[in-house]
């Protein structure tokens, strides 16, 4: 009993720290000051898949640079869709795609709001939100494949 009792503990205080350190690289990654642009514009791209069409297409740019800045937008948001698979009582995509969908577009507003001259990008949003369900429905399939049991009233209502 005390070592299931340590165990939990444990656990709770490695995924505090995992947490913490989450949504410090979050920070860090999404809020940090860049060089401001001399002519005062906020950058913004309001027009969907423009900036993933430039990515893929750039070819000044090296593979390992537009890889690293897609992969990454992709997989900001991939602990959520995690954490939210963990969670959720029944399986359902639109919760997260909502959720996703939500916490991106803050992201991108706080970006546009503040004086760190990042661009606020709809794509950030579309790439963001697709790391968190793609690895909500990849965690669900885990559990449910793995864990059948352990997740009875789950395993009826499949994504």
């Amino acid at each position: 009993m005390k070592l299931m009792q340590s165990s939990r503990k444990l656990r709770t205080i490695v995924l505090s720290i995992m947490g913490i350190s989450y949504f410090g690289l979050l920070y860090k990654y999404l809020l940090t000051p860049t060089v401001p642009s001399f002519n005062h514009v906020r950058p913004v791209n309001l027009v969907p898949f423009r900036t993933i069409v430039q990515i893929l297409t750039d070819s000044g740019t090296p593979i390992s640079h537009r890889a690293y800045e897609l992969m990454g937008n992709i997989l900001v948001l991939a602990p959520l869709g995690v954490f939210l698979a963990l969670k959720m009582w029944k399986f359902s995509v639109w919760p997260v795609a909502l959720i996703a969908v939500g916490i991106s577009t803050s992201f991108e507003i706080t970006q546009y709001l503040s004086w760190s001259w990042r661009v606020a990008d709809v794509d950030d949003v579309i790439c963001n939100s697709s790391g968190a369900i793609a690895t909500y429905l990849i965690t669900v399939f885990v559990m449910l494949r793995y864990r059948p049991k352990q997740y009875p009233s789950r395993a009826r209502q499949h994504p």
